[in-house]
C-alpha cells in the first residue's frame, strides 16, 4: 500500500447490497454522511463519492461493481486515499481484496474505525467474513436437510411465519440496544472515546449487552457500528429501514 501523500483530498466509496436499500437511499446516504463528516473533521475534501448496489461476496463481485472499479482507478491516478464507511462496504471476499491490491496502488481508510487499513489486515478480515458467511450458509443447509429428514414440511406457512417473527424480534432487539448506546454517546459526549473506553463507560452506567454481560472491545464492535449509523441518521433527519439490515 502506498504511503499517505500531502494531497488534502480523498475519494469516497459507498455500497448497499439490495435494490430496495438503493432505492430508499438511506443506507447509501448514511455512509456518505459518515465519510464526509470524518473528512471535514480532518480538513480533507471529498472530491467524489462512488457507489454500487451489489453484493460484496463471491469471486466475481468486483466485475459487478463498476462504482468500485472507478473509485479505485481515480484514487490510484490521483494519489488520494479511498475512504469507505467500513471494511465490509469494500469487500467481504478474500479473492476480491487480493485482486484490489494486486491491480491497484491505493490506500484505504475506514472512517468508522478511524484508521488506514493495511492490505494484510484487509485480506485477513475479508477472509474471516467470507468464512463466516460460508459457515452460516452451510449450517442453514444442514439444518434444512435435518428438518426435511424428520418429515417437517419446509414450506409450512406457520414455520415460515415463526422464522420471520424470530428474525424480526432479533432485529428489533439489536436496534433497541444500538439505540441505547447511541443515546448514551449523545448524552455524555462520548463520540471520541475508543471502543475499549466506551465499553468501560457503558458498563459504568449499567448498560450491558443483550445477554446482560459487560461490554468489552470485541462485543461492542457491531452494536457500536449500528449505533454510530443511528447517530448519523438522527443528524441528517433520515427515517426508514436501517441500512445495515440485509447487508450480506
Amino acid at each position: 500500500m502506498k504511503k499517505r501523500t500531502s494531497i488534502s483530498g480523498a475519494i469516497g466509496y459507498v455500497r448497499v447490497s439490495t435494490r430496495q436499500q438503493g432505492e430508499s437511499g438511506i443506507g447509501l446516504e448514511a455512509q456518505r454522511i459518515g465519510i464526509r463528516k470524518y473528512a471535514a473533521h480532518h480538513g480533507i475534501e471529498i472530491l467524489h463519492i462512488y457507489s454500487d448496489i451489489a453484493s460484496a461476496r463471491g469471486d466475481a463481485n468486483l466485475e459487478a461493481r463498476p462504482g468500485l472499479r472507478e473509485a479505485l482507478r481515480f484514487a490510484e491516478a490521483s494519489g488520494m486515499d479511498l475512504f469507505v464507511y467500513s471494511l465490509d462496504r469494500l469487500t467481504r471476499c478474500k479473492e476480491t481484496s487480493k485482486r484490489i491490491f494486486e491491480n491497484y496502488n491505493v490506500s484505504v481508510l475506514s472512517v468508522s474505525e478511524g484508521r488506514r487499513l493495511d492490505p494484510a489486515v484487509i485480506k485477513s478480515l475479508s477472509a474471516r467474513a467470507e468464512y463466516e458467511g460460508d459457515l452460516i450458509s452451510r449450517r442453514t443447509a444442514e439444518a434444512m436437510a435435518n428438518l426435511k429428514a424428520k418429515g417437517v414440511a419446509l414450506g409450512n406457512p406457520r414455520l415460515e411465519e415463526a422464522r420471520e417473527v424470530a428474525a424480526q424480534a432479533n432485529k428489533d432487539a439489536s436496534l433497541n440496544k444500538a439505540r441505547q448506546i447511541a443515546n448514551a454517546i449523545q448524552q455524555n459526549s462520548w463520540h471520541d472515546l475508543s471502543r475499549r473506553k466506551l465499553a468501560e463507560a457503558l458498563n459504568s452506567i449499567g448498560i450491558y449487552t443483550r445477554r446482560n454481560k459487560p461490554w468489552n472491545k470485541e462485543r461492542l464492535r457491531d452494536p457500536l457500528r449500528l449505533a454510530r449509523t443511528l447517530l448519523l441518521e438522527d443528524e441528517a433527519g433520515l427515517l426508514g429501514e436501517h441500512p445495515l439490515y440485509g447487508r450480506f
